[in-house]
């Protein structure tokens, strides 16, 4: 084998176990909030929200999540879309809203997710 050759075949070699490595996405949850509580609940879903209803509970969402006026948490219909309270209180979402749910949370987790 040449030294070419030998450089050919270092340099696939590198490239390979370069994308074995980093083809492989870990998908982690979205925002994590503490409630009146103080447990830490995460919303299931990558770049999903979360915040604190009038209760202290958390709820949760696909997109980003908002407590209006009264308390009424309400959350983008589309995974990652934005959503914001304007000066009278009421929330409006990128894609719609829709109400924040304590089924869309998971437990908040001490595990490192990358």
């Amino acid at each position: 084998m040449t030294n070419t050759n030998i450089y050919m075949w270092i340099g696939f070699s590198v490239v390979a176990v370069f994308l074995a490595c980093f083809s492989y996405a870990v998908e982690c949850g979205g925002e994590c909030v503490a409630g009146s509580a103080g447990i830490v609940r995460c919303s299931k879903y990558p770049n999903g929200g979360a915040a604190v209803g009038s209760a202290g509970i958390v709820y949760c969402g696909k997109g980003e999540c908002v407590a209006g006026s009264a308390g009424i948490v309400r959350c983008s219909k589309i995974k990652g879309g934005g959503a914001a309270a304007g000066p009278a209180g009421i929330v409006k979402c990128q894609g719609g809203c829709e109400h924040g749910s304590t089924s869309m949370c998971e437990h908040g987790s001490t595990s490192v997710c990358e």
